[in-house]
């Protein structure tokens, strides 16, 4: 029996929420498409927002004893 095919469409502002819904989708085997659709001033002021509140290196005291400290020398891959 053939059923007819439904399209849901979902605006998703957060990738994390994205990736949540593609993986759910991949686990039940439905098939999907990611279209990127421009925001508007709105949007794009509020995910420049959350970037710039996310960012680690605000809650940085002293950036540049921070710097040194993960700046430490290693090794180099296939370097002797």
């Amino acid at each position: 029996m053939n059923y007819p095919m439904t399209r849901i469409t979902i605006d998703i502002s957060r990738i994390e929420d994205q990736r949540l819904i593609e993986e759910l989708l991949a686990r039940l085997g439905i098939p999907s498409r990611v279209e990127q659709v421009p925001a508007n001033g709105q949007q794009v002021v509020a995910i420049m927002q959350e970037i710039a509140e996310s960012r680690s290196a605000n809650k940085v005291e002293a950036p540049i004893d921070w710097q040194r400290e993960i700046r430490q020398d290693r090794p180099l891959p296939f370097r002797n």
